[in-house]
């Protein structure tokens, strides 16, 4: 309250000033000389008054920003992004000091500006624009053709030398009241291929909202999310070997309900094409029905386990691959938050006629960042998912080449956990450590299946970021997998990634 004070004390000398220096003048003025001085000490008040709401208004918000230390920003869907409080922050003091420019303009008065004038409702830019790009320059003690065997992910650095592991172009915005939509192209050495084209709708009642196009599955933390947005180079193991280079994505529809609780609680059911050349569990992506030997590219060069690739037509929903997560997130303190995702992934796959593939995972997030805080640093965030799938291989039999297969059930299951600490702005390390293994035999033995064999893998990086749109990273990976020789791998990766424009926000 000492500057509300200071700031009225400092008034009534000005106001008394000005009376006294005018007071001589005051006696031969007419009665309309002395109205038209009330009305200027009115207005003179009157602009104090606003400017004395202004600044309590604007400590209030301070004040509010202070005691929410995760800002979480609700856009008009429902679903909570990250916003830092200084982000969250600087939107505050941007729309107050517009306010307090608007109440400060004098009646009449021509109003100068030194920045650009804003466009008119009619010519808004309603489209998001953005292109990113990253590439690794590194080297490992095994040869390139090894490298394919340890680094499975479609962006994965997977030779010695340089790689480009993407180049994304991202559009983004509203259609119209009911939809936004969102599309992303990308480039890697293989070609060109579109990763996601989607529109959400923002208008459906009861907390309900539809997405339909081709997108990623939301199964888990890894396999809904850009490389981008990683924080380590490659894909997780058990992400690569369930759902294959690229992750498990398809076109389809996702119905998403946020619950009415008092916490973030989430419910997502989806059906998608269970044959996209994607789905590397299910159907794999045939597309020939009337020729044995010809399938869409895949993560696998045939089914998992290297068993025949079978076709199967879609006759009903059970050939869809049919889809059910649930999510919750809850602050356990003014400084903590965690959130923890179930999953489910079910379908046909392309063993047989009677070939089912099912998948389960559960996933946990916990965030650390104190009250106090320089945008957003320091931090610390822990997460960890498992994956499990169960791959139940219908029998096989080809008389004429004299293969003969029995049923089977290949199951599949790993993790990975990650501890990320930023400690000083612009800087964070972090550490992950991952593990898959396996049982049932595939083709020639699961020991030689490189998407099968029983693998660790332990990597520390180094992240710093120059600007909000640049990021480098320098990681070492420490491999062991039962098909290499040696049985041991070491990697040194160095990766760079700028952005320009404005990308979609990233989830919790």
């Amino acid at each position: 309250m000492f500057k509300y004070s200071r700031q009225a004390c400092f008034f009534a000398v000005s106001i008394f000033l000005f009376i006294f220096v005018n007071g001589a003048y005051a006696g031969n003025k007419d009665v309309k000389t002395i109205d038209e001085l009330k009305t200027v000490v009115e207005k003179l008040i009157s602009e104090n008054q606003k400017q004395s709401a202004i600044i309590s208004n604007l400590e209030i918000r301070l004040k509010k920003l202070e005691n929410n230390k995760d800002a979480v920003e609700w856009v008009s869907n429902g679903k909570p992004t990250e916003a830092s409080p200084q982000e969250a922050l600087d939107r505050a003091i941007s729309e107050i000091d517009s306010q307090k420019a608007s109440n400060q303009k004098p009646a009449g008065a021509k109003q100068i500006s030194f920045t650009a004038p804003a466009k008119a409702a009619a010519s808004q830019n309603l489209i998001d624009i953005s292109y990113s790009v990253m590439g690794t320059a590194g080297w490992s003690d095994k040869k390139n053709n090894e490298l394919s065997t340890l680094f499975n992910g479609g962006h994965d650095p997977n030779q010695r030398g340089f790689n480009l592991n993407a180049s994304e172009f991202s559009l983004s915005g509203a259609v119209d009241p009911y939809f936004r939509g969102e599309a992303h192209i990308v480039y890697v050495p293989r070609g060109v291929e579109l990763e996601e084209a989607f529109l959400t709708t923002t208008k459906l009642p009861d907390n309900l909202q539809l997405k339909l196009g081709y997108f990623l599955n939301e199964f888990g933390r890894n396999n809904p999310t850009h490389p981008h947005s990683w924080n380590f180079i490659d894909k997780p193991i058990i992400a690569s070997r369930i759902f294959g280079a690229d992750g498990f994505r398809s076109e389809g529809m996702r119905l998403s309900w946020l619950v009415p609780v008092k916490w973030y609680s989430e419910l997502y059911l989806g059906l998608q094409n269970a044959n996209s050349e994607s789905a590397a569990s299910f159907l794999s992506g045939k597309v020939d029905p009337e020729s044995s030997d010809k399938f869409a590219n895949t993560a696998f060069d045939l089914g998992v386990g290297g068993r025949p690739l079978v076709y199967n037509d879609t006759r009903s929903i059970a050939d869809l691959a049919r889809f059910i997560r649930w999510e919750n997130s809850f602050a356990l303190n003014n400084s903590t938050t965690a959130k923890l995702g179930f999953s489910g992934l079910f379908g046909p796959n392309s063993s047989g006629a009677d070939g089912k593939t099912n998948i389960f995972g559960a996933d946990i997030v916990l965030k650390w960042r104190p009250e106090k805080n320089f945008r957003g640093w320091p931090y610390l965030v822990f997460e960890g998912e498992f994956m499990k799938r169960k791959y139940a291989a219908d029998g096989f039999s080809d008389q004429a080449n004299g293969i003969s297969l029995p049923s089977d059930n290949l199951n599949d299951s790993g993790y990975y956990m990650q501890l990320v600490k930023g400690f000083k702005y612009g800087w964070a390390s972090a550490i992950r450590y991952e593990k898959a293994s396996g049982s049932g035999e595939s083709i020639g033995g699961r020991s030689s299946d490189i998407y099968r064999a029983d693998r660790t893998r332990f990597a520390p990086v180094l992240i710093y970021y120059p600007s909000e749109f640049s990021r480098m990273r320098l990681q070492y990976n420490y491999d062991r997998s039962d098909c290499l020789p040696s049985g041991k791998a070491n990697s040194y990766w160095f990766c760079y990634e700028i952005m320009y424009g404005s990308h979609p926000a990233h989830k919790f």
